[in-house]
């Protein structure tokens, strides 16, 4: 049976916040995200997003402090995705291109869950580079989740290199509503 190549779109609201500043309780960029998701052989798709702003806060004006951060149409991703199974239920996928407008290269997700889906440990190893900086991105976390069946909630815990380099933990709850979910991350 191979794969039909038939997109799925997906819209959901995209927003950028800062929370309890010394410019405001709330301010806001709010952009509409269109994400087009092709399937292109057993495992591959191929992953597109655009943003398109709908509204902003004051302080997200130009000119004013986070005037940067407001959202822009573009197109800030462009990603080819490829998944893999492996022995002893451990699955792999690598995605590479344009993540985050101007970053570009390679992300591996690597994951064990048990066969009753109440453990799960993921691996996940990056290298990125940013067009208009000479730094280069080498995210690397490891993370733990227990899931909880009888109440549709997941535990879990994460920890290690992130984003800027920096090292720390958080810790997350998730509660499933069908298919909605509600998610707290400290």
């Amino acid at each position: 049976a191979g794969t039909s190549l038939v997109p799925r779109l997906i819209f959901s609201p995209h927003l950028r916040s800062a929370l309890g500043t010394e410019l405001g309780v709330f301010d806001y960029s709010l952009a509409l995200s269109s994400n087009v998701q092709l399937p292109l052989w057993k495992g591959a798709v191929l992953d597109v997003r655009h943003l398109l702003p709908v509204m902003h806060s004051d302080s997200y004006d130009d000119g004013e402090y986070f005037a940067d951060s407001r959202h822009k149409s573009e197109v800030d991703r462009i990603l080819f995705h490829q998944a893999f199974a492996l022995p002893k239920g451990i699955v792999t996928q690598f995605s590479v291109g344009q993540m985050y407008k101007s970053y570009h290269g390679l992300l591996n997700e690597t994951y064990w869950q048990s066969t009753s889906g109440l453990h799960r440990v993921k691996a996940e190893v990056g290298d990125f580079s940013n067009k208009d900086d000479d730094y280069d991105y080498r995210p690397m976390l490891l993370s733990y989740r227990y899931f909880v069946r009888a109440l549709d909630l997941a535990l879990e815990g994460s920890y290690g290199q992130h984003w800027a380099g920096d090292l720390g933990g958080s810790l997350s709850l998730k509660q499933w509503f069908g298919d909605m979910s509600v998610n707290i991350t400290r």
